[in-house]
């Protein structure tokens, strides 16, 4: 077995776990070296764990309290492990953190030392995006409820105390509320460009396309009336981001006019609008003359 294909690489935030693992599966015997003893603590710990007998599990937890308590967190995904790594991910203090979970400040330290080593790195963003949070959400059967991307996610982004006041279901601050808001529709204004650009606009996706458009011209055309702005800005804006679009059923470099009658009325709100049981007010004609049916 090639030794130095099993060993990690040094930027994941595990690493010296991932290391202490490979020691252990290669059979190495501890290091003489006195900068590498959290290594060879980490392999006494595991060697004994791994004994798989119950005394030998309670000797671990008795020579090792801090590293047994924090190798369960790691590899316990119902526990709060999720919380602490999104604290680790702020500025919080590990003693904060620890009560936060009903964990000693050692526990917390020994935690970031073995399984979540990020506290050099956070300030570079790109390492948390790619090392921490992609990771994360590329995981198979993620759900808006994981805690893993969730947390670490808006822990980064809000902080410690926006994070905790999130998840804590209490009533929003008017700062935290306002951050929320301002991100929601940035990160809407992010996708919509992104769709632009790899949506194609054919005979199968037209309708739903523009369904969602005249929804758009709709809110922007209220919000923008209120503040005094034309309703040709809107159109025009509406308009852009519709020849954005890849078009298939139109010729290349057809401009898509939105300025459509029956699309203005409907948005405008000049149709009838009927309540459930009302009579559907439909003209035909009988007889040479109209009548009205409902």
């Amino acid at each position: 077995m090639d030794e130095m294909a099993s060993l990690p690489s040094d930027d994941a935030p595990n690493w010296r776990w991932a290391v202490v693992r490979a020691m252990y599966d290669n059979s190495e015997p501890p290091s003489r070296n006195p900068e590498e003893n959290a290594f060879n603590r980490g392999l006494r710990f595991l060697r004994q764990l791994k004994k798989n007998r119950i005394v030998d599990v309670l000797a671990a937890r008795r020579e090792y309290p801090d590293l047994y308590t924090a190798h369960n967190l790691y590899e316990n995904t119902g526990s709060e492990r999720w919380i602490i790594e999104a604290g680790l991910l702020t500025n919080v203090g590990l003693a904060e953190l620890g009560k936060y979970v009903a964990q000693s400040e050692e526990v917390i330290k020994t935690y970031a030392l073995y399984f979540f080593d990020v506290k050099d790195k956070l300030d570079s963003r790109g390492y948390i995006l790619n090392r921490v949070l992609t990771p994360a959400s590329q995981k198979m059967g993620i759900s808006p409820q994981d805690p893993d991307f969730a947390y670490k996610s808006m822990a980064y982004g809000l902080g410690w105390d926006g994070f905790t006041e999130f998840i804590d279901r209490r009533g929003l601050s008017d700062k935290l509320r306002g951050f929320l808001n301002t991100d929601f529709k940035d990160r809407l204004v992010k996708l919509g460009w992104m769709a632009t650009h790899v949506v194609s606009l054919n005979n199968f996706t037209a309708i739903p396309i523009f369904e969602q458009v005249l929804k758009l011209m709709s809110m922007e055309l209220q919000t923008r009336n209120e503040m005094g702005v034309s309703k040709d800005e809107t159109l025009a804006l509406m308009g852009a981001l519709l020849n954005s679009c890849k078009v298939t059923i139109l010729p290349y470099g057809s401009d898509l006019c939105l300025d459509e009658p029956r699309a203005l009325e409907m948005i405008h709100g000049g149709r009838p609008k009927l309540s459930y049981g009302d009579p559907i007010p439909i003209e035909r004609k009988q007889h040479g003359r109209a009548e009205q049916t409902g």
